[in-house]
This record gives C-alpha cells, sequence and structure tokens, in this order.
C-alpha cells in the first residue's frame, strides 16, 4: 500500500512537471517566433537593423555619410551570421540614394536604391571572391578606367566572401 502511494505521489509530480515543461516550450516557442518575426522587419530595413543592433557600426556611417566623407574602399568584416552583404549594398544605397535622410544616409525606397538591392544600378558590380579568377580580374580592371554611367564619378564594387579569392587575382585588383 505504501508502494502505491508513493507511485501516485511520483505520478503527480511527473504530471506537474510535465505540464511545466509544456508550458515552457510553448512559451518559448512563441518567443521564438516573435524573434524571427523582428529579425525579418529588421532584416528588411538595413539601417534599422543597424541602428539597432550595431551602433558602432551606425555610428562610424552616420559620422562618415553625413561629412560626406566616405573612403574609396571599406572591408567588412563579422561573424558568420552578420549582415556583411546586407550592410555593404546599404553603404552602396547611400551613395546613390535620391531622398537621402538628415545623416545623408540611404532611404532604402527610391529607384536608385531599389536598383542598387536588385543589382540593376548600371554603375554597381558584385561579385564573390570565389569566382574571381583571371579573366573576371581583367574586366573588373577594365571597368575602372570606364566613366560612370548613371551618377558621374561614383561606381560601386562590392566583393563578398574576398577571403575565398585567389591570392593572384587579389594582387592583379591591388
Amino acid at each position: 500500500r505504501l508502494l502505491y502511494y508513493l507511485k501516485v505521489i511520483f505520478q503527480e509530480k511527473y504530471d506537474e512537471i510535465e505540464r511545466s515543461y509544456t508550458a515552457l516550450v510553448s512559451k518559448d516557442y512563441e518567443t521564438l517566433k516573435d524573434i524571427k518575426l523582428l529579425k525579418t522587419k529588421l532584416m528588411n530595413n538595413t539601417k534599422n537593423y543597424l541602428k539597432e543592433k550595431q551602433h558602432i557600426v551606425f555610428q562610424v556611417l552616420k559620422n562618415s555619410f553625413k561629412r560626406e566623407k566616405t573612403s574609396h574602399a571599406y572591408i567588412i568584416s563579422g561573424s558568420k551570421g552578420s549582415p556583411i552583404l546586407d550592410t555593404a549594398i546599404f553603404m552602396a544605397q547611400s551613395l546613390v540614394c535620391l531622398n537621402k535622410d538628415e545623416n545623408n544616409l540611404a532611404c532604402e525606397e527610391c529607384i536608385n536604391c531599389q536598383k542598387i538591392k536588385n543589382n540593376g544600378y548600371a554603375d554597381f558590380k558584385m561579385f564573390s571572391g570565389d569566382q574571381l579568377k583571371t579573366d573576371v580580374t581583367l574586366s573588373i580592371q577594365e571597368e575602372f578606367n570606364k566613366s560612370a554611367i548613371e551618377n558621374e564619378n561614383v561606381k560601386i564594387y562590392i566583393i563578398d566572401q574576398i577571403e575565398k579569392a585567389p591570392v593572384a587575382s587579389l594582387n592583379k585588383l591591388v
């Protein structure tokens, strides 16, 4: 009879733990959904993402564009999952945006910003580091010497994952 009571008590405790675990998992699932939704919203607008999650990067970009003192080249790095390419595209948009904000940063909505985002801007070229073979590097060098088509003095090149490029190609670009 004592064994029966112990079994009932353990079963009640087990059921209580199971209910708590189910509630916790359900709550965590809802929280996870909220986080994913927030991440999706933020990633759809790079400026907001940088402002909210990458304060220092945003401040550097803001100061650089506000003072109109951008460099001729940038190296953007970060841990896996960081919006490195999105940041580079946002910088490109900020160079050619038609409706810049008070900090001279891109609106991300005008025709030029959309062209950059969709790789349709004539003076914007994007390459992957692993596709930088000798012939591609030579064509990039030829492009350097041509005049800009859409915007005077603004030609933009992004090389994503440049660490994957062959050393010989990198040396030719330098």
